[in-house]
C-alpha cells in the first residue's frame, strides 16, 4: 500500500529467475466504469497517441514502433469491477506476434521430441538401434535454450517495462485529476505481485 495518494509504485524489476510475463494488481476505490471512461478520455490525448489501444476495459500500452527492438514489451492492462472499488491487473508480456513465434516453436520441437520417442521406442522394440532417442536431448536443449533467449530478453527490455508502467501511472494519475471535476475519486492503490 502506498503512503501518499495517488502515487502508484508498479513493481517492475528484473525478472526472477524463471519467472516470465510478470504482473501486478492494483486495487483502486473508483468504479470499473467510471475509471475506464476516464482512462479512455485520457488516453485519446497527444502524450498517448500511438502508444495505448483500448478496448472495452481493456489497455494494451505499446513501445513507439521507432523504439520497438525484437525483445520489446507490451503491457496488457484490464481494469476489472471488485468489492470496494475496482481492480487494475497488468501482465508484461513479450508483442503478440512474438509469443505466437515462441509458442508454436515450443509446440513444434515437443511434438519432434514426442514422435522422437515414439520412433526411439519402436526401433527399439524392434531390436534396431534406437539412434532416435538422441533427437530428445537435442529437442529438450533447443526447448531450454528459447526460455533462456526469452528471460534475456526480458531483462534487456526492463527499461522498457519501466516506460510502459510509468505512461500507465500517469494516465492513471491524470485521472485522478480528471476525478476532480468529474466522478472518478482519488486514486489510492496496493500492489500486489502474483
Amino acid at each position: 500500500m502506498t503512503d501518499r495518494p495517488g502515487l502508484i509504485d508498479i513493481p517492475v524489476q528484473h525478472p526472477t529467475w524463471m519467472r516470465m510475463q510478470p504482473t501486478f494488481r492494483l486495487r483502486l476505490r473508483n468504479r470499473a466504469d467510471e475509471l475506464v471512461d476516464a482512462m479512455k478520455l485520457e488516453l485519446r490525448s497527444a502524450a498517448h497517441v500511438g502508444r495505448v489501444v483500448s478496448a472495452g476495459a481493456s489497455f494494451d500500452f505499446r513501445v513507439p514502433e521507432k523504439e520497438s527492438r525484437f525483445w520489446s514489451p507490451h503491457l496488457a492492462v484490464q481494469v476489472l469491477e471488485a468489492n470496494e472499488g475496482c481492480e487494475v491487473f497488468g501482465r508484461f508480456s513479450p508483442r503478440p506476434e512474438i509469443w505466437t513465434m515462441f509458442m508454436a516453436i515450443y509446440a513444434i520441437v515437443a511434438g519432434w521430441v514426442f514422435l522422437a520417442l515414439m520412433f526411439g521406442y519402436a526401433q527399439w522394440h524392434m531390436g534396431q538401434a534406437p539412434w532416435a532417442f538422441v533427437l530428445v536431448p537435442v529437442g529438450i536443449g533447443v526447448i531450454v535454450g528459447l526460455h533462456l533467449a526469452s528471460l534475456v530478453g526480458q531483462r534487456w527490455s526492463v527499461d522498457q517495462m519501466h516506460e510502459l508502467s510509468n505512461r500507465l501511472e500517469s494516465a492513471l494519475k491524470a485521472c485522478m485529476d480528471q476525478g476532480k471535476q468529474s466522478k472518478v475519486n482519488e486514486v489510492r492503490c496496493d500492489v500486489s505481485r502474483e
